[in-house]
């Protein structure tokens, strides 16, 4: 799914594909590239000159994207940020706006799409357990995925104590986008 969006929807475009370990990290980065698509991988594990050079690739525009634990994004300065990724859920809504807002930073139209499955919660709780709020924070981002009605936008705003009308998001969200009744 990755690799289709990359080849078609953001063929040319610049994004970065976040995961939760290293290990996935580099599986991505290697299944993306056996696929043709030119993709870099970052994360605390590697040398520090090996990230510093996948940066500059990504800056540069020779490689589309970096697929890359949340070490990446600190001191990130690329405006033109077409995509972000999630392949898988994040941690807490903290860590999920803070990486897609790395999206569009020149006010530009961007895309930020979240892959999860059940599996991604079992693997979390147990990185977040031992956290004071650890698993309050989880559970609120599969709140957010789960959640098919309210606006996105409103969602974020409502859980960082902001006020967001529905009629601001302009459709920008999947859920305004498209109207849904409750079954």
């Amino acid at each position: 799914e990755v690799a289709h969006l990359l080849k078609t929807k953001y063929h040319g475009q610049t994004g970065i594909i976040y995961t939760t370990s290293i290990k996935d990290c580099e599986q991505l980065m290697l299944d993306l590239r056996k696929r043709n698509l030119r993709v870099g991988c970052y994360h605390a594990n590697l040398d520090a000159k090996v990230r510093s050079k996948a940066h500059a690739k990504w800056l540069s525009g020779e490689y589309q994207a970096v697929v890359a634990t949340i070490a990446f994004g600190l001191g990130i300065d690329k405006p033109d940020v077409r995509f972000v990724i999630h392949h898988s859920l994040s941690k807490s809504m903290e860590n999920f706006y803070q990486e897609s807002g790395r999206a569009g930073r020149d006010n530009n139209p961007a895309e930020c799409v979240l892959m999860f499955r059940l599996a991604d919660v079992f693997k979390l709780s147990g990185m977040v357990f031992s956290q004071q709020t650890g698993l309050q924070n989880l559970y609120s981002i599969v709140a957010y995925c789960l959640d098919q009605l309210q606006c996105r936008r409103s969602i974020i705003a409502t859980y960082f104590d902001e006020v967001w009308d529905k009629q601001d998001c302009n459709a920008m969200c999947d859920n305004c986008l498209k109207s849904r009744e409750a079954k």
